[in-house]
């Protein structure tokens, strides 16, 4: 170091040791910064703010002794130190970040039911066969005795759920509680996914990219995606009017300036099956 620097390497050289301790504790807050970073990603900032306020403490009282003891050798080493400390806790709250993402479902469908059939039974085989799963089925079921005595319960679990990775989620409300708001509220408040998908007994996907497609409309200023709504091949000519007139065969975006083109058609949406993302609800 001597030869590199000349006069300035014999002005440092005491420092040495302390120059070397401030360069890793500057190799360990990169560190720091990363883990900062994805801890923001994973929304977890009382975790942020309980490690820096940890970190605070602990060089607070570590600096006072160590520069009172060894001077700038001390200080530096306490830099170093509190560096160490503060990445070592992002590394381990980014690991239990990593698992929480992990286990957390990107999707939900939430369904109210009511005497469901074996339509029933072809939609949720739909469900399944997805090319974005659902993490939770989610059923609130009306009349518990009714559920009971059409023996679906048993169907949907030999036939369907026995091997599949998506849970079925079963509760039961009484038929006066029953509120389309309130009970699809309920099964919203179910689910721990970035998005949930509401569904009636009745509707069943067109096709395995059903889900895929309502999800890839989201964007940050884009809330709730629909879809459209195909009828029946028996269904009759009213029937399928309405559904033409309704829904458009290309896809569109709607917003409050569309008012005055769409009318009250710009409030429209489709609550047999839409998507919705949920910190947004």
């Amino acid at each position: 170091m001597k030869l590199a620097l000349g006069s300035v390497g014999n002005a440092i050289e005491p420092y040495r040791i302390a120059l070397v301790l401030v360069i890793l504790g500057g190799g360990l807050y990169a560190l720091v910064n990363l883990g900062y970073y994805c801890l923001v990603i994973f929304e977890m900032t009382g975790v942020i703010f309980s490690i820096y306020a940890v970190g605070a403490v602990v060089a607070y009282f570590i600096s006072d002794f160590m520069v009172k003891s060894f001077g700038m050798n001390g200080a530096a080493f306490a830099y170093m130190i509190t560096m160490l400390l503060l990445s070592i806790s992002f590394l381990i709250a980014v690991i239990f970040g990593l698992r929480k993402v992990k286990k957390m479902n990107l999707v939900d469908v939430i369904i109210p039911t009511y005497k469901p059939d074996n339509k029933f039974l072809v939609s949720i085989k739909r469900l399944l066969a997805q090319t974005v799963a659902p993490g939770k089925i989610i059923i609130i079921n009306t009349d518990k005795t009714v559920w009971d005595k059409t023996g679906i319960e048993e169907k949907l679990k030999r036939a369907f759920f026995e091997e599949s990775d998506t849970k079925l989620i079963l509760e039961h409300i009484e038929k006066q509680d029953f509120d389309h708001g309130a009970t699809r509220n309920f099964g919203v408040s179910k689910s721990k996914a970035e998005y949930f998908v509401c569904m009636t007994q009745d509707a069943v996907c067109f096709d395995k990219k059903t889900i895929e497609y309502l999800l890839r409309g989201m964007d940050k200023s884009i809330k709730m995606t629909y879809a459209r709504q195909v009828p029946d091949k028996n269904a009759n000519k009213i029937e399928k009017f309405t559904r033409e007139f309704n829904y458009s065969a290309e896809s569109m975006i709607k917003s409050f300036n569309e008012r005055q083109t769409l009318g009250i058609k710009t409030y429209f949406c489709f609550k047999c099956l839409c998507g919705i993302r949920k910190r947004d609800f």
